[in-house]
């Protein structure tokens, strides 16, 4: 079974606001992109979507600066979708020509970080180590 340590982890947390995304809204959500992680659709599905810890805010879609009103200030190649945020104005998405890979945009520097890390590897180290 994936994701037990997170499972277990989010059991004992107060306050749990992950809401899981079905199986046919992933399906309407995901079904003209080529590139998205599995391990990303199993989380939404499986665990949730929303805040953890106040340290990271998943998305049960991706997104770019142009959905969030953000493109006159910043500016990604069009492979670079987001899931979510840090709450401090950093995003965290996928390079969709790499798929597996999580990457941080730093949005002081607007550089692209690759984190050299799968999904469930990034929100492990998140939030368990």
């Amino acid at each position: 079974m994936k994701y037990i340590e997170i499972k277990e982890y989010l059991k004992d947390k107060e306050i749990n606001s992950l809401v899981k995304i079905s199986k046919k809204e992933i399906e309407e959500n995901f079904r003209n992109m080529i590139g998205v992680p599995l391990d990303y659709l199993k989380f939404i599905h499986d665990i949730g979507v929303g805040n953890i810890d106040n340290r990271i805010n998943i998305k049960g879609y991706l997104f770019n600066f142009d959905d969030i009103g953000l493109e006159d200030i910043y500016s990604v190649p069009e492979n670079i979708k987001f899931f979510g945020d840090n709450f401090s104005g950093d995003f965290i998405g996928f390079d969709l020509l790499k798929k597996d890979e999580v990457i941080e945009f730093w949005h002081e520097s607007q550089n692209i970080y690759y984190t050299n890390k799968s999904f469930e590897e990034y929100i492990k180290a998140l939030i368990i180590i």
